[in-house]
């Protein structure tokens, strides 16, 4: 092979490269979530398909907007670059835009004075499930979803206050196992990735979870 056709090669290499990752980095990613913040709606080991276009159109490779679609809505599960730590990524719930004046106590939520609402009524269940761990299904506008709470707490502070423009406000769905806006703030909306989307593949060594392939959010 002469040099000339492997340069040819290389660049030709080069390019498609390139375009797989502006592809990525403008339409579409996919995100392998590590931990457990986000049990039981997302598993560690979950592998997620994220709708980079949801809310806005980027200049490749960079946080430089050239339009928007729409706003990211209370209960959408993002993915966004953590605040603290650009090499991080995480993945949680969106609870609060701006606006909104949140209040969070003991992991339950009330947004602008209005409190979410929890299957669980009879209050000597609900004390049982935080003494001892367990389920209920919460409401968040037209959505609802698990949360988990478990008798062993994060020392996570009690949250009350009213939302900065461009600023956002994210949960975990293990209520008391996600460090997350409650500990380390707002997330700047430059920093959101987009919209997860669905698992298009779980692994748990030393086995496949097909049955969580398919699971949409």
């Amino acid at each position: 092979m002469n040099f000339q056709k492997l340069k040819s090669e290389a660049i030709s290499l080069g390019l498609l490269v390139l375009a797989i990752c502006a592809f990525k980095s403008t339409f579409v990613m996919n995100y392998t979530v590590p931990t457990g913040s986000m049990k039981p709606t997302i598993e560690p080991g979950d592998k997620l398909i994220v709708n980079k276009m949801a809310y806005d159109f980027r200049v490749p490779f960079t946080k430089f907007r050239l339009f928007e679609y729409a706003k990211p809505e209370r209960g959408d599960v993002i993915v966004f670059e953590c605040p603290y730590d650009p090499s991080i990524t995480f993945v949680k719930r969106l609870i609060g835009k701006p606006g909104d004046l949140l209040e969070v106590q003991n992991g339950f939520i009330k947004i602008n004075g209005e409190a979410l609402k929890i299957s669980v009524q009879d209050q000597d269940e609900l004390i049982k499930i935080l003494y001892d761990g367990g389920l209920y299904t919460e409401t968040l506008g037209d959505r609802s979803y698990t949360v988990r709470r478990v008798p062993v707490k994060m020392n996570i502070p009690s949250v009350g206050v009213r939302i900065p423009e461009g600023q956002y406000f994210a949960m975990g769905d293990n209520r008391d196992e996600s460090a997350d806006s409650r500990s380390w703030g707002f997330v700047p909306k430059e920093n959101i990735f987009g919209k997860a989307k669905f698992i298009y593949f779980s692994f748990e060594w030393p086995k496949f979870r097909w049955d969580r392939v398919g699971i949409t959010f």
